[in-house]
């Protein structure tokens, strides 16, 4: 997804969409891990915080403030505690 296309998604995950999502999970889920891995070198870990993030993004997804979203998200991964 672009920056543009995650704004949409975004948008629609604020407005209730699950199937927005479920999108945004799909195409996220492996790229957020595999950073997460790669600092953590635990697979259990790894997938709690993948998860920890996604469920921190569903419940409180960014508003139109934020210019790039995938920077964003991959910023929470970075910032995480592990």
């Amino acid at each position: 997804m672009n920056n543009s296309e995650l704004a949409n998604t975004f948008c629609a995950i604020r407005n209730g969409d699950k199937n927005a999502f479920d999108e945004l999970y799909q195409d996220l889920q492996t790229p957020i891990y595999t950073i997460i891995f790669r600092i953590t070198w635990d697979k259990a870990l790894s997938e709690d915080i993948m998860q920890n993030i996604f469920v921190k993004l569903f419940s409180s997804p960014p508003d139109s403030s934020v210019k790039n979203f995938r920077a964003y998200i991959f910023q929470m991964a970075l910032t995480s505690p592990q």
